[in-house]
């Protein structure tokens, strides 16, 4: 299979299968496609060396922004979204 991107080398963390391991993670159209040790960086259109870095496969990033005074006594920003978010400098190859 081919990978729109590749993520090489993170420590995948994913508590539902028990996962803390380094591995690759591949995504095809936006959905994480396989999760596994070795994948080759051939598979992968695109490819970031994650290595030292966490990767979170279906993160729910649930967080809230509570302001005072913005409608009534607080205002709340709530969201519970799915994620990909890479944060990293180093641009994808």
């Amino acid at each position: 299979m081919r990978f729109d991107t590749l993520l090489h080398g993170g420590r995948v963390i994913d508590p539902a299968p028990g996962l803390d391991a380094t591995l690759d993670v591949g995504l095809k159209d936006r959905r994480v496609a396989a999760v596994a040790a070795g994948l080759p960086r051939a598979v992968g259109r695109q490819t970031a060396d994650v290595s030292g870095r966490l990767v979170l496969p279906g993160l729910i990033d649930t967080h809230a922004h509570v302001y005072r005074y913005v409608t009534g006594r607080f205002g709340l920003d709530a969201c519970g979204r799915r994620a990909w978010v890479y944060l990293d400098a180093r641009p994808l190859r």
